[in-house]
């Protein structure tokens, strides 16, 4: 795509938000001179964000000239910004591999790939229809998933894309909405020390392809309190990512970050929220084309 194709693209998207004489010049600026320091020093400038809309607009007008079958949502393309410190080609590129990465990986389906692990003593399921006290979704972890990499790849791939697509349901331009809150039930047997097929099929998948989920708030259930003091300990060395780890220790203390109407029952709430019935209306809207 040409540069003077791609100005007009980019022109469309901000018309929305600012004048279009504003746009064009703000345009004009970016492509004249644009440098990653001078995009970030931009975007933390702006009070309404507009270049952080032209710069998504560029990596979307880059996206539809290589026909990828993989459209990344506007949320997704802020987020891969973000990672890239608003770097537009690093941006790109990272798109551009998730697209490879999710063509070769082929279609996820509940029935055909997902539910004999929601079935099983060991998955990672969002529980769709459910949101924490601050709105997130809420994903739950019965231990750690179990497979083969490959199948922890799929099982990684159709939770994040199932937390993306519920949590951008609302979304807001200004928000994050794929900070999921995640709670993990540790007394799961299949809770373990990360395996090959964890780190090869959940952790490399997540910091690949869904980086945002690193920031996610997790809540650990069933760790035993001599754990938990160790692990206070290391405070003075996690810096800000202590903050994002939790225990509770009782339905009190889930009660903190979910209310009772939001807290399944097996974890002591009120919501009638099953594994089955989810398996069953997830495979149910996949036949029909429901996302």
């Amino acid at each position: 795509m040409g540069l003077k194709t791609a100005c007009t693209c980019l022109l469309v998207i901000a018309a929305r938000a600012i004048k279009a004489s504003d746009a064009e010049e703000q345009l004009n600026r970016l492509y004249k001179d644009h440098t990653v320091t001078q995009a970030k020093n931009q975007v933390e400038k702006s009070k309404t964000a507009n270049v952080a809309m032209l710069l998504r607009g560029l990596i979307e007008s880059r996206l539809g000239a290589q026909k990828l079958d993989y459209k990344p949502s506007k949320p997704e393309l802020k987020e891969f910004l973000k990672e890239e410190d608003h770097d537009v080609d690093k941006a790109f590129n990272r798109l551009k591999e998730k697209g490879t990465w999710k063509s070769k990986l082929g279609l996820v389906r509940m029935k055909d790939h997902i539910a004999p692990c929601l079935r099983s003593d060991g998955y990672s399921v969002c529980l769709e229809g459910l949101r924490a006290r601050d709105g997130r979704v809420i994903v739950y972890s019965y231990g750690m998933p179990k497979g083969s990499v490959e199948s922890v790849e799929r099982q990684t791939a159709y939770l994040h894309d199932r937390v993306m697509i519920s949590a951008t349901t609302n979304y807001r331009e200004s928000s994050e909405p794929y900070r999921a809150l995640v709670v993990i039930n540790c007394t799961s047997p299949s809770f373990r020390f990360p395996d090959k097929a964890i780190r090869k099929g959940g952790v490399e998948v997540v910091r690949k392809y869904y980086p945002w989920a690193s920031s996610a708030t997790t809540v650990f259930i069933g760790v035993p309190k001599p754990i938990q003091a160790l692990f206070h300990l290391t405070k003075p060395i996690m810096g800000k990512l202590y903050d994002q780890f939790k225990f509770a220790n009782s339905r009190e203390d889930l009660l903190q970050y979910i209310s009772p109407e939001n807290l399944p029952k097996e974890l002591g709430g009120e919501a009638d929220w099953k594994i089955e019935e989810y398996i069953r209306k997830r495979a149910a809207n996949e036949r029909r084309g429901v996302r």
